[in-house]
């Protein structure tokens, strides 16, 4: 079954995400912040990289862009809350590095009250 790695700073979201992947039977590594998925990536074994963008320590845009250094064609995922951080509007720059681009609201992603879809939604 495939690996993925789980880069994201909310843990309930990060927890949930995780508990629906190993329902299906994937082998699942998680990471806090982008320092530690650089830290825990594994080539061999992830296929698909789930990352939050706005974290502390490392990115998500830095994140995709290291581990696209060290295997150019794994398959990413980019979510974010939304918003610009900084210099960049993430949301854009993100766009052309990741497979895909997944906001974190409307439809069960609700900011400030932690109300995320059930595992068997996703």
């Amino acid at each position: 079954m495939a690996g993925i790695l789980i880069v994201e700073d909310d843990g309930d979201l990060r927890e949930m995400l995780k508990m629906s992947l190993l329902q299906r039977k994937y082998t699942v590594i998680e990471a806090s912040n982008g320092k530690e998925a650089i830290a825990k990536f594994k080539p061999s074994i992830v296929d698909l990289v789930v990352t939050d963008i706005i974290m502390p320590d490392e990115d998500g845009l830095k994140v995709i862009m290291k581990l696209r250094e060290v295997k150019p064609n794994i398959r990413i995922i980019a979510i974010s809350g939304g918003g610009k951080a900084g210099p960049g509007n993430y949301h854009g720059d993100c766009q052309g590095n990741a497979g895909m681009m997944l906001i974190k609201y409307g439809h069960g992603f609700q900011p400030g009250n932690k109300m995320y879809p059930k595992p068997d939604n996703i």
